[in-house]
Order: C-alpha cells, then structure tokens, then sequence
C-alpha cells in the first residue's frame, strides 16, 4: 500500500481475498516451523522462555490499566503522563531508545496531554473488561467473518492518541491484559505476515496489504494501519496451526497464554528476515504506536 493512499478495505474483507491469503500463510507457515523444528529442543526453550519473560513483565500492566488506579487519576489526570513515563514498558522503551528515528515518538508524547492519554488507557481498559465477559474461545475458532470477531471498534478515534498511542501500543497493552484472547499486532507481527505470505501482492498494484510504501522512494515500512480484526482473524488460524504443530514435537500450550506463543513465533520469522527488513525500511521511518 501507499502511505497517504486509502486501502481498499473491501477488497481485504471478501471472503475469497481472506482465504487466498491463508492459504499461502498456510504454505509459508509449513515451510518455516519445517525449519525451526531441526531443533525442537531450541524452540522448546525459546518458547519457555518467551513465556518467562511475559509473565514477568505483565504485573506493570495490570496495575498500570487497572480501572481502580486509573480511577485515582481522574482527580488529578496531569499525573498520568509522567506515571506513563516511568512505570508503563512499551512507552518507556521507546522514549529511552537512543534511536533516531524515536524522535517523533518523543515529540509526540510530549505534545499529548496527559488528559487526553488518560482518557485512551481508560477506554482501553473498560473495552477489555466488556469484552472478556463474553469472550468464547471456541466460538472465535468457528468465526467465518474478522467484522464477527466484536475488536473493529478499537480502531477508532476513542482507543487512539495518534502519533503514541497507536494500534501497535493498543494492542500491547490489551495483549499483556489478556494475551488468550487479544494478539499484539506488533510490527514483527506484521512483517511476518509479509514473509509468511511469500511476500506476494495478491494482485494489489501498490504490493502487499502488509507494507506501507513511501511515495518519496525513501523506503517501505509495515502497515501500521492494517485493522485489528483482520489481524486477529489470521492470528486465530495461525495460532491453532501452530499449537498442533507443537503438539508433534512434544511442547503443550498453556492456553492462557496462547498469543504469546504466536507472538514468539511471528518474531522468530521476522528475525530471520532482519536484513530484508533493513533494507526495506526508510532511513528515518515513521511509527504508529
């Protein structure tokens, strides 16, 4: 896709374009777990530790999107920006990030009030609390449409401070909440969607539904406008792809944790395709958190 350019959403929601998708992740998939189970034990261990790792981290987010402490807030929400400063990892990573192309995050954040922050984290955190109430996982599995899936609406301007708190970021804190039920669309995630797919266009004149092309030839970076509920649809395949593949080299799932397994797997292919990623990006990209 061209960045400035609107996607035609239409033509990613019809049910012939979603299966010709699947099917070549279907394919890619197959070729790439081929490839990390030489070394079943090593994959074993990666996805233990992924797991290790989550765990650990997570408490942050619970108490950071607890709607009891957010509550607090609202007495006084000019605390919140600094709280998310310091207390909150996704958002501290990325201003500590000595990197460049973090500049416009850092702008970005600092142009956002911390009255406007606070609104988004607290329809974040009311969104997944309704949402868990009715969650089925057995029902998600048996869903033919990504508009079923009930996540559209967090694509919309009350889960969003643009510029920092993005689909990416969203998702990562929904993720950390529920990772049964919400999968981080991160931008490995998306990259990977891109490989597994064989990098094909699906006929798309401006290349693949996953990239986002800059129309000043500067380079190309993951779509990070790609919607959450086509997302999370290719995400719920992929996810039960994988837990049967697993299976077959004898490593359970804990079920609680189901995208977090998807997760480290969508980033173990993204990492394999680290200089085509490179080379594709612009030098001084920009980011949707």
């Amino acid at each position: 896709m061209i960045v400035g350019q609107d996607i035609p959403n239409d033509r990613l929601y019809e049910p012939e374009h979603i299966r010709e998708v699947f099917v070549e992740m279907q394919k890619g998939f197959t070729t790439y777990f081929d490839n990390f189970r030489k070394d079943p034990q090593h994959l074993k261990d990666v996805f233990t530790q992924a797991s290790d790792d989550f765990k650990k981290e997570r408490p942050k987010y619970f108490d950071l999107l607890d709607r009891g402490m957010l509550e607090e807030y609202e007495y006084d929400p000019s605390t919140f920006k600094g709280t998310l400063r310091r207390e909150c990892p996704i958002i501290r990573r990325c201003l500590k990030s000595p990197a460049k192309v973090m500049d416009k995050y850092r702008a970005r954040f600092n142009g956002t009030t911390s009255d406007r922050m606070l609104e988004v984290v607290i329809n974040i955190s009311e969104f997944g609390t309704r949402f868990m109430k009715s969650f089925d996982i057995g029902k998600r599995i048996q869903i033919q449409f990504p508009q079923d899936l009930r996540v559209s609406e967090l694509d919309s301007d009350p889960y969003t401070a643009y510029g920092m708190l993005g689909g990416g970021i969203r998702s990562h804190f929904l993720y950390n909440l529920y990772p049964e039920a919400f999968p981080n669309r991160s931008q490995n995630a998306i990259w990977a969607y891109y490989f597994l797919t064989g990098r094909k266009t699906f006929d798309f004149e401006d290349d693949s539904e996953f990239l986002m092309i800059n129309l000043d030839g500067s380079g190309t970076q993951q779509n990070y406008f790609y919607s959450y509920d086509l997302f999370t649809f290719y995400a719920t395949k992929l996810y039960i792809l994988l837990k049967a593949s697993c299976q077959g080299i004898g490593y359970s799932f804990d079920e609680s944790y189901r995208y977090v397994y998807l997760n480290t797997y969508l980033s173990l292919v993204a990492n394999l395709h680290q200089e085509d990623i490179t080379c594709l990006k612009p030098q001084y990209e920009e980011y949707d958190y």
